[in-house]
């Protein structure tokens, strides 16, 4: 968890959600997500493994991976910042 806080919960910004905020936020996203992103971000954050290993246990190559992560990272960013200009309107 502390490696998805480092690259979804520290965005750069003036605004400041709370813990709760942020996991509620962060749960709603996971939700958006397509089966294999959650598996790889599971596995990524959670367990934590490795590119290669998220790679090998999902069936894809290491750069398909990667992708997948980067891409399931920025749809969290994007529903934490989608939040914050809710709850700062």
């Amino acid at each position: 968890m502390r490696a998805l806080k480092e690259e979804v919960v520290l965005l750069p910004t003036d605004e400041v959600l709370g813990v709760d905020e942020y996991q509620h936020v962060i749960e709603k996203a996971l939700c958006a997500l397509n089966e294999q992103e959650r598996r790889a971000v599971f596995l990524r954050f959670w367990e934590p493994y490795t590119i290669a290993q998220v790679a090998d246990r999902i069936g894809v190559a290491w750069e398909e991976a990667d992708h997948l992560i980067d891409s399931a990272v920025r749809k969290i960013q994007k529903e934490i910042r989608k939040h914050k200009k809710t709850v700062t309107a």
